[in-house]
């Protein structure tokens, strides 16, 4: 039936982790707002002043994820005012460079496992 509809399993297989990944994007961007709206209700408002909401991107392993997230205005220890995400001070993203730890070490496992792959076959000539 899929291959009378000119669908090879390949694009089969590319079709459903596109919507996978999809949803996954959909369903980080609806956490991400959800538990940014949260901490607003729950910081403390005498020291975090809600200044608004900005756009924002994050790279994913299932690709880019577009929201909003609420930026504060804060006094620092030195009386000067600064700007914070609170979503970002609770979630600790740690980036490498501009892109997400965890694509970070896909990536790295990638190269090195096409290293290994291509250092067999060097060898075994």
């Amino acid at each position: 039936m899929i291959k009378d509809n000119g669908l090879s399993f390949k694009d089969l297989e590319k079709k459903i982790y596109e919507w996978g990944c999809q949803i996954c994007r959909e369903f980080t961007k609806e956490f991400l707002e959800r538990y940014d709206r949260q901490l607003m209700e729950w910081r403390d408002k005498t020291r975090y002043q809600n200044k608004g909401l900005r756009h924002t991107t994050t790279r994913t392993i299932f690709g880019e994820v577009d929201y909003w997230r609420t930026v504060y205005e804060v006094m620092d220890e030195i009386n000067e005012k600064r700007y914070v995400y609170l979503l970002d001070k609770n979630l600790e993203p740690d980036p490498v460079g501009l892109i997400p730890t965890n694509m970070a070490e896909l990536m790295a496992q990638g190269i090195s496992e096409l290293g290994c792959s291509m250092w067999k076959k060097r060898r075994s000539r």
